[in-house]
């Protein structure tokens, strides 16, 4: 089959890694960042389109111009009998500010495409019970692990000394783009009302809004027990901040699937999360400490007093072992040759 991956990221591995499983069965995979090119209207030619974040709604008039195009260009797809598959990642876009029309949106999607994948159980419950879709259509493929994916590093005690910790300090780490969904304003609040000096908390990756960066960064001039790392990390520093952790914190406010977890998962590494679908559908009390975000401070005595913070990361590590990219991508050609249902 050739396959069209529609939108490609070139920073996250996680597209990549299922185009090379993919490839390994036999498949051609073509990777394109953008459609929105008029050659492309009629041009392209393909077995599958497999969507993995289609556009958004926004009254911009650039917006508006792409979202036409795209809808344009999939009708087209469809009329040359291609099929459209969409792995939902998220419920709705992450900065949300049209929910409405979004939502609408992706109920449009949804209704033309030929099978949806969710990476859990959890995930099709939701997605079913919010897009309204024929449940035959909906089936379930996991997210791939990371492992082996980043190069080693420095190490733990060489990259903590770096940074003034102690082998003696439990380290909390929230790694990854920061955006207000994430939940990480409350998250900190909570940690400052904490009393013990012995817990670092270290916020690395790139912000989403200037308005959140100098929030952040007001906080980590208040609390010294705070690091805030700004700005993308490269491949080769990213196993070190992990290595470095104690703990990987999700304090996310909604989550239908979670590649964050997933990379604790993968890097061995014990977690604290909320209790939303992307977690609980990978994660459990064997790997996590769950919290209710109402009850966050509770939380940092239980991490304080947690010692079995690397027998967690070990059961972490063994339960991400079981989504290896070879069963994936078997799974996901499975999903793409799926019989075609009458279109609701």
């Amino acid at each position: 089959m050739k396959i069209i991956f529609v939108k490609f990221f070139d920073r996250n591995p996680y597209q990549r890694l299922l185009a090379d499983s993919l490839e390994k069965q036999g498949h051609e995979v073509v990777l394109l960042k953008s459609i929105y090119r008029f050659r492309f209207l009629f041009s392209l030619k393909a077995d599958v389109v497999h969507l993995h974040w289609p556009p958004e709604f926004s009254w911009e008039l650039s917006s508006m111009i792409k979202l036409a195009f795209f809808r344009i260009w999939l009708e087209v797809m469809r009329v040359k009998g291609t099929r459209i598959v969409w792995t939902v990642h998220n419920l709705l876009p992450h900065d949300n500010r049209f929910r409405r029309a979004n939502l609408n949106l992706c109920r449009s999607y949804a209704s033309r495409c030929d099978t949806l994948i969710c990476h859990s159980a959890l995930a099709r419950k939701v997605v079913l019970r919010s897009y309204r879709v024929n449940p035959e259509k909906v089936t379930v493929t996991p997210h791939g692990n990371f492992i082996d994916v980043y190069p080693e590093g420095v190490g733990r005690v060489r990259f903590r000394e770096n940074r003034g910790f102690s082998e003696q300090d439990v380290v909390v780490l929230f790694f990854g783009k920061i955006r207000a969904y994430k939940g990480l304003r409350k998250f900190i609040d909570s940690f400052a009302r904490s009393s013990n000096t012995q817990i670092r908390f270290v916020v690395a990756g790139s912000i989403s809004s200037e308005s959140l960066a100098d929030e952040l960064k007001r906080f980590a001039e208040r609390e010294q027990r705070l690091s805030l790392e700004v700005g993308y990390v490269a491949d080769s520093d990213l196993r070190d901040y992990f290595e470095m952790a104690d703990f990987v914190a999700l304090p996310y406010e909604s989550s239908l699937t979670s590649g964050a977890a997933v990379l604790a998962m993968s890097l061995g590494k014990a977690c604290l999360a909320t209790r939303t679908a992307g977690f609980e559908s990978v994660l459990d009390d064997s790997g996590c400490i769950f919290y209710d975000s109402a009850e966050v401070d509770v939380l940092w005595k239980q991490v304080f007093e947690c010692t079995t913070s690397r027998d967690m990361g070990r059961a972490n590590l063994e339960k991400a072992k079981q989504w290896d990219w070879d069963s994936i991508g078997a799974t996901t050609a499975k999903a793409y040759r799926r019989k075609a249902l009458e279109m609701l």
